[in-house]
């Protein structure tokens, strides 16, 4: 944590990004020999999608996003953020669309418009010319979200994931801050699918990945507008280098649930304290997501095991 961060940072009730306000988290997972895939999806404002403030960290080129011109563009985000591999980018994308349409007979930002893909390679454990996935999955991930607590390890997207040689999968983290009177919660999703087993000092070749890439989605009820947005994806970026450096690609997408201030000069204590927070909550997304991650067999009998816990000690 930076000397200049006086606030003191708390898990909060689920120590996951449902403990902001209002998101929820749903995945839909496949099982099936050769097939192991799935998506996840994160739902900024339930069910029913309003537009709201956004920023982005990116790294590297493994890793697809849709509808980033327009959002970029307008400076909004009104769409559910899915996870999916990249075969399936499309697929759910329609799907997407589908539930955009049941919000709105049109497609204005801010009622589910552009859809938000962000794809990954998963065919380390999963062959992707099976292209299991079809649109209706990602209405079945809109239909399980939830808030409370959130399933970890290999599901939804991270049902497939490798990381460091081992299980990859989804983990989540949360932290509170108290600045000036108020607290602001801030919730970290992670998809770890980065690494190889050296990055972690083992000796074993472990499953080779060769898209590396880690996927972040960071959620607050700060009231943030886009720049300190920005800031804060990539702040919390600085967290995937905690568990070991990162060689493949990134995406932290940030979002704030609230309405921003008037003024755009918020306190200098409050930024340094929601980015300490943020590095904080995304190193234990990926190390929760990989101590949950249980073993999995994929296509052609190629196994992935649990990471040792003690490859993460001090990390």
């Amino acid at each position: 944590m930076p000397s200049s961060c006086t606030a003191r940072l708390s898990r909060g009730a689920f120590n996951a990004i449902t403990d902001v306000p209002g998101v929820l988290v749903g995945h839909v997972s496949i099982r099936n020999g050769a097939v192991n895939t799935g998506a996840t999806v994160v739902m900024p404002s339930g069910a029913t999608q309003t537009s709201i403030p956004w920023g982005m960290h990116t790294f590297g080129s493994n890793l697809e996003i849709t509808g980033l011109a327009v959002i970029e563009d307008f400076g909004l985000l009104g769409s559910p953020i899915f996870i999916a591999p990249l075969i399936s980018v499309g697929r759910m994308y329609d799907g997407a669309l589908t539930y955009a349409f049941s919000l709105s007979k049109g497609l204005p930002v801010g009622s589910g418009w552009p859809p938000v893909i962000i794809g990954f390679d998963d065919q380390a454990l999963c062959d992707p010319r099976e292209r299991t996935l079809q649109s209706k999955h990602a209405l079945e991930a809109i239909r399980a979200a939830r808030s409370g607590p959130v399933v970890q390890g290999s599901a939804g997207a991270g049902t497939a994931a490798v990381a460091f040689g081992y299980k990859g999968g989804v983990g989540t983290a949360s932290r509170t801050i108290t600045t000036g009177g108020l607290t602001w919660t801030i919730g970290i999703l992670s998809l770890a699918h980065q690494g190889k087993p050296a990055d972690l000092g083992a000796t074993n070749g472990g499953i080779t990945n060769d898209t590396p890439a880690v996927i972040s989605v960071v959620a607050t009820d700060a009231p943030l507008v886009p720049r300190h947005l920005n800031d804060l994806a990539k702040r919390a970026a600085s967290g995937w280098n905690r568990i070991a450096l990162l060689t493949g690609s990134g995406i932290a997408i940030a979002f704030s649930i609230q309405a921003p201030f008037r003024s755009a000069n918020l306190p200098s204590e409050m930024l340094t304290s929601l980015s300490a927070a943020a590095a904080d909550a995304t190193a234990e997304s990926i190390r929760n997501a990989l101590l949950a991650a249980e073993p999995v067999v994929g296509r052609a009998g190629i196994r992935a095991e649990k990471i040792p816990r003690a490859l993460l000690e001090g990390r």
